[in-house]
């Protein structure tokens, strides 16, 4: 599980770095997980901490891949920032 945390994790600082690479710093990042949707909330506040703490990152767990429940929490990260 840890090594898969850490993948995510690698994954997640890439996402950063490419956004901000074409959107700047106020560019938003999504990473989407097959990891507890528990899991990837703590990778989420880990990488806003290791990153400085900009909010410009959201992680969503399986859990979160339902349809409605997605298309919610994007809404709200992209829209309602």
């Amino acid at each position: 599980m840890s090594s898969d945390k850490g993948t995510c994790k690698k994954r997640g600082f890439e996402v950063i770095l490419r956004t901000r690479q074409i959107g700047g710093d106020e560019a938003r990042a999504v990473l989407i997980t097959f990891a507890k949707s528990s899991t990837a909330k703590i990778m989420q506040q880990e990488l806003i901490y290791e990153t400085g703490g900009s909010k410009n990152i959201f992680v969503l767990g399986i859990e979160d891949l339902k349809p409605k429940i997605l298309n919610k929490k994007l809404q709200r990260f992209l829209f309602d920032y």
